[in-house]
């Protein structure tokens, strides 16, 4: 019962959404966003390693992260590009309330990047309104409509590796 709008929201999300989904090369990608949940400062620092890593080869990388409990917020590496998204800000049918998120959601993003191991139903709700091309995370046998591609990597909960591979793989698009 709990996140009963918000499930509603996905499965409507899901269902109508019509932006064709394909993959552009690394080359020809312009813009990437990426999405992940805030867990403390070590977190925060790979992600914006690996944010980095695109901004470098030329990419406008923007990025999204999801703030569950206010222990988890990083107090390093925040910039205007980084939107905050918390529970307040996504309403009972899963409509997002805070405006730059709602933005950023709109834009057709080359990647979307959901850079997690594991998933909530806020990182599924904003995968499955995003208007992004392709949309890249880790492998969950059960989120196969949320992802255009994923990754399945050894040590499922390693943040390390799946974003290694992530990159590694996007760069061979």
């Amino acid at each position: 019962m709990k996140h009963l709008g918000i499930n509603f929201s996905i499965k409507k999300h899901l269902k109508k959404n019509r932006v064709k989904r394909y993959s552009v090369t690394y080359n020809e990608a312009k813009k990437v966003c990426v999405l992940f949940t805030a867990r403390g400062n070590e977190k925060f620092k790979a992600v914006n390693r690996f944010i980095s890593k695109f901004s470098d080869d030329g990419k406008d990388v923007d990025a999204i992260y999801f703030l569950s409990k206010n222990a988890d917020k990083p107090d390093v590496g925040l910039d205007e590009s980084m939107v905050q998204l918390n529970k307040r800000d996504v309403g009972f049918f899963g409509n997002i309330k805070n405006e730059k998120a709602g933005k950023k959601l709109l834009q057709a993003y080359d990647y979307f990047i959901h850079a997690d191991t594991d998933t909530t139903v806020f990182t599924d709700l904003i995968l499955a309104a995003c208007k992004a091309k392709c949309r890249i995370g880790a492998f969950h046998e059960e989120k196969g409509p949320f992802y255009d591609f994923m990754i399945k990597i050894d040590n499922e909960k390693n943040l390390q590796d799946l974003l290694k591979e992530i990159y590694h793989y996007t760069k061979s698009i």
